[in-house]
């Protein structure tokens, strides 16, 4: 084989390994790549009493006339975003919750949680009312 061809097989090879790489870890449209997760798309949740909730630091939780929000631990308080989707949906109420009051009941948009656990991550809360 001269070398003519062996130019023009290593130039096939080359391009071939480039769009493999490109094809396997390129640019994707998020509503068709199965390996992403959707961290911006509000999850639904239809909650009842004694039902728990689980909110992840910066992903929203829609419930029935609600959206939360945790954003995490500020002054030794969790910092959790209240939205009120019939009243005033473009402003988040902000509630500092002090950690200790776990066995209280705690008023976020009108309803009642109750504080089962939690960390830097993520909070579990408990609707009672």
């Amino acid at each position: 084989m001269g070398w003519p061809a062996r130019i023009f097989l290593m130039a096939g090879l080359l391009i071939s390994i480039t769009g493999l790489f490109y094809f396997m870890l390129g640019p994707k449209d998020p509503a068709y790549d199965w390996r992403r997760t959707r961290v911006g798309e509000p999850a639904d949740a239809a909650v009842g009493i004694g039902d728990r909730i689980v909110l992840h630091k910066d992903q929203d939780i829609m419930l029935p006339k609600l959206k939360l929000v945790y954003r995490g631990l500020q002054n030794d308080r969790l910092l959790v975003e209240v939205t009120l989707l019939e009243m005033d949906p473009d402003v988040a109420y902000r509630h500092r919750i002090d950690p200790s009051r776990s066995k209280s009941e705690i008023k976020l948009g009108g309803r009642g949680f109750r504080l089962n656990s939690w960390s830097r991550s993520r909070v579990h809360l408990e609707l009672v009312r």
